[in-house]
Formats: structure tokens, sequence, C-alpha cells
């Protein structure tokens, strides 16, 4: 049997469920690529945007670091 035959055959309730699953995971997916998308230089702690300088590693990143981050990003909430 198919998945559409099944899903066919399913009560209201448990296609809600498969439903809820779905909303889930797509929600971490996006909260996910949401946050590696935003760490860039511009966003992290140890960038002297005025100066374009990483002061964590002490020089200019490339233009691919700035634009994309590195694993050494930091982002220290101030409270």
């Amino acid at each position: 049997m198919s998945f559409s035959e099944e899903f066919k055959r399913m009560n209201s309730e448990q296609r809600g469920e498969i439903f809820n699953n779905i909303a889930r995971h797509l929600g971490e997916v996006v909260k996910t690529e949401l946050e590696a998308c935003t760490r860039s230089c511009l966003t992290c702690d140890r960038f002297d945007e005025p100066n374009e300088i990483c002061n964590k590693y002490g020089g200019r990143p490339p233009a691919r670091v700035i634009a994309f981050g590195c694993d050494g990003y930091e982002d220290k909430v101030p409270f």
C-alpha cells in the first residue's frame, strides 16, 4: 500500500499527529539554518568592524569568512 493510500485510511487524529511532527521538524530545521546564516563577522563579538579586523585571530578575515563566519564565532549576550 502506498503512503497516500495509507494516509487516506488514517483518522484525523493520526493525520494531525503526522502534521505536528512535520511542523516540529521543519521548525527545528528553519531555526538551525537561520542561526547559521546570521553567524558572520558582522555579528561576531570579536570583529572590529570599523577596522575590519578579527580580534580573535589578529587580522583581516577573507571576504568569504566575513560573509559566512567561522568556527571561532562568538556572540555573548550582554545580560
